[in-house]
């Protein structure tokens, strides 16, 4: 389908090709016979032809590279929300772990999580539960890596 512009160019094309057969017909020059106007009108909407299509041909790899450029962003985009979905999915299933640990549900850990790094924060009752709570920490799917700041005393 053709876009307002080349719609435009085209319409000139056929302008052009027509007003120059019908100063042709009209030329008073005697050297060029009424098919040798005709065949030069015809060679300049050729022409004109050529231009329109080398036109259309920008704009569509213009557009080829403005799609390019969006499908980019839209990848980068999707693997942000899927990092930031993996990143919860740990967080939820630490907080699950601890919760039903018997060493550590009543402790005060903020478990934080950024590209499979995680962060446990706050208060563990003992070293034996803090080390339990980076144990679990370890053993959760996604987990690459675990810094422990965890205090040890009453929460």
């Amino acid at each position: 389908m053709l876009t307002h512009e080349e719609f435009t160019r085209a319409s000139l094309a056929v302008v052009l090709a027509t007003s120059a057969v019908l100063a042709a017909c009209g030329n008073a020059d005697e050297n060029l016979t009424a098919g040798q106007k005709l065949d030069l009108a015809v060679a300049e909407a050729k022409a004109e032809g050529r231009e329109i299509k080398a036109d259309a041909k920008d704009v569509a790899n213009e557009a080829a590279d403005r799609l390019d450029k969006l499908g980019e962003k839209s990848e980068a985009k999707a693997e942000q929300v899927g990092t930031a979905i993996a990143d919860a999915a740990i967080v939820a299933a630490l907080n699950a772990k601890i919760a039903q640990d018997k060493d550590l549900e009543a402790s005060r850990i903020d478990v934080l999580a950024e590209r499979g790094r995680v962060t446990l924060r706050g208060t563990a009752p003992s070293s034996a539960a803090a080390a339990r709570a980076v144990a679990l920490a370890k053993g959760t799917d996604g987990v690459a890596s675990v810094q422990n700041e965890l205090a040890i005393g009453k929460s």
